[in-house]
């Protein structure tokens, strides 16, 4: 996936030159890129016209994802990341950054019943960094790290956090027990099976159905969920 932090048209350009890149990379080729964007309609938009440029169809598989479970979902398979920026009303850069999803949790739901904070962030409220989960060979180590602070407004601080040293390391054998482990791979491939699969199926009904020549690649909004 790419993604871009501004909207002008040089960083389109930049967007369009890495999914190009991307698609000469990969054997066979590329025929659709696929958006974790939940809420947002500036990142499904973004990813969209990248995919209108060049031919491909959009995939937003979590789209309107009801996100305390989606969140509960992730923190469950064993995804750990950190909150790495907050901007809103009841997340406090000295409190809360470097905190895994799983610790923000509770947190993150009381703020959403107190001021209507979107649980997973997509209204920018907070950003994160995956360190590590079951499909990673080798996690990530943080070994130093500096707290940016960018306003320091009363009611709404925003602030993040800056990695000065990192590495890749080996990971040692699952904290967790193994059975527990298991189920966590388990259910992360389940997942993205059903993902995979639900893919093909539309891909192969988006190829079959008449489009007329001018026709804008499709784009596929889900409210897909697992059982």
């Amino acid at each position: 996936a790419v993604r871009s932090s501004t909207s002008s048209p040089s960083s389109t350009s930049y967007a369009i030159d890495c999914t190009r890149d991307v698609q000469a990379g990969v054997a066979g080729g590329v025929e659709g890129v696929c958006v974790g964007a939940i809420l947002s309609d500036y990142q499904r938009v973004r990813v969209e016209h990248v995919c209108a440029r060049l031919g491909l169809t959009a995939l937003a598989f979590l789209w309107r994802r009801e996100q305390e479970e989606l969140l509960t979902e992730m923190v469950q398979a064993g995804v750990r990341a950190v909150l790495i920026k907050v901007a809103a009303m009841g997340l406090l850069p000295k409190q809360h950054l470097g905190k895994d999803l799983a610790t923000m949790l509770p947190h993150l739901r009381r703020k959403h019943a107190e001021y209507g904070l979107n649980v997973c962030g997509e209204g920018g409220e907070y950003e994160t960094f995956t360190l590590d989960c079951p499909l990673f060979t080798r996690r990530i180590e943080v070994a130093r790290q500096e707290t940016v602070m960018h306003s320091d407004d009363p009611f709404a601080p925003v602030g993040y956090l800056r990695f000065t040293e990192a590495r890749a390391v080996d990971k040692p054998a699952p904290l967790c027990p193994p059975a527990a482990h298991a189920d966590r791979v388990a259910l992360m491939r389940r997942i993205l099976g059903d993902a995979r699969a639900r893919t093909a199926e539309l891909m192969a009904a988006a190829a079959a159905a008449p489009a007329p020549a001018a026709a804008r690649p499709p784009r596929l909004w889900l409210n897909w969920t697992s059982e």
